[in-house]
């Protein structure tokens, strides 16, 4: 969802892209039920394993802190590499091909999808789900959530940005407490990491 579907250029900057990415990772393992978030702070509630390697390596960080740090330092700590980390797992499951730029002066790895069509199904997904007033998977319902709080829709969606985060928010009311509360907490630490940039 944060690369354009055609060429693979990434729709925010790469600091963002990192705070998406660390959220998405976090995220991930509270649906599941390994982590959750309440006043926040990252809780661990189940030290299995998850079968990823990415969402493994995530939760052994999260296990192997002896105090419970809150989300903000997890999104600045997981966001140094969690891009690339999730970039990794996209290549490695066939969704995306690293490619190298080719300007000299700006050598840049870009991440373009193997299938235009799979690449923006996410987005059509949710898009058509909202239009419909259906109720999103919860997972959908986080990464929805979680492109408002970062503004990706607002580059994703032109035309289509305000609708679509009225709707996320309305839905977001009713989700699980610690789902709400990571969003929440990303869009402040996003905002955060706007406002030091300029």
């Amino acid at each position: 969802m944060v690369h354009r579907s055609s060429d693979g250029a990434c729709l925010l900057d790469e600091r963002m892209a990192g705070f998406a990415m660390a959220a998405a990772l976090l995220g991930e393992l509270t649906v599941a039920g390994r982590l959750t978030v309440n006043a926040g702070l990252v809780h661990v509630l189940d030290q299995r394993a998850p079968a990823d390697v990415v969402a493994h390596s995530v939760l052994d960080q999260v296990v192997r802190e002896r105090a419970e740090h809150p989300v903000r330092t997890w999104l600045v700590y997981l966001g140094d590499s969690a891009y690339v980390e999730v970039a990794g797992r996209m290549a490695r499951a066939g969704h995306v091909e690293k490619q190298l730029s080719r300007r000299w002066w700006n050598r840049k790895m870009r991440y373009v999808p193997t299938d235009m069509n799979a690449a923006g199904w996410p987005w059509a997904r949710l898009t058509d789900a909202l239009r419909r007033s259906e109720p999103l998977q919860m997972f959908d319902l986080l990464l929805g959530g979680l492109a408002v709080a970062t503004d990706l829709h607002c580059s994703a969606l032109v035309g289509d940005a305000g609708p679509f985060a009225s709707a996320i928010s309305s839905q977001l009311k009713a989700a699980p407490a610690p789902v709400r509360e990571l969003v929440a907490l990303t869009r402040a630490a996003a905002g955060d990491a706007v406002i030091t940039r300029t």
